[in-house]
């Protein structure tokens, strides 16, 4: 007699924990993706902020510097962006 019973049975139950199991799994792995950490547990810095080390620069001066031998900026722009850093007037040369 089919239907004569309470509930999923065993095989039903099993299958729905499998489920739960999965859909928890994954929502940990995408947490996981979304906010990524380094081998030590730390949060890993946002890119464009780390020397090539993956350390975080000593001042504004050597990102500066850094991004000036990366190219991203030319010579005119990194001496007025200097002079801004350092308060100074002597932006062109």
């Amino acid at each position: 007699m089919m239907g004569w019973g309470y509930g999923m049975g065993l095989s039903g139950w099993l299958m729905m924990g499998a489920l739960w199991l999965v859909l928890i799994i994954a929502a940990v792995a995408a947490v996981m993706w979304i906010f990524p950490r380094d081998t030590r547990g730390r949060a890993r810095p946002v890119a464009g902020h780390t020397t090539a080390l993956g350390q975080a620069p000593a001042d504004p001066l050597s990102l500066l510097a850094e991004r000036l031998a990366r190219g991203e900026i030319d010579v005119q722009t990194y001496r007025a962006l200097r002079a801004e850093l350092t308060g100074t007037d002597r932006a062109a040369r």
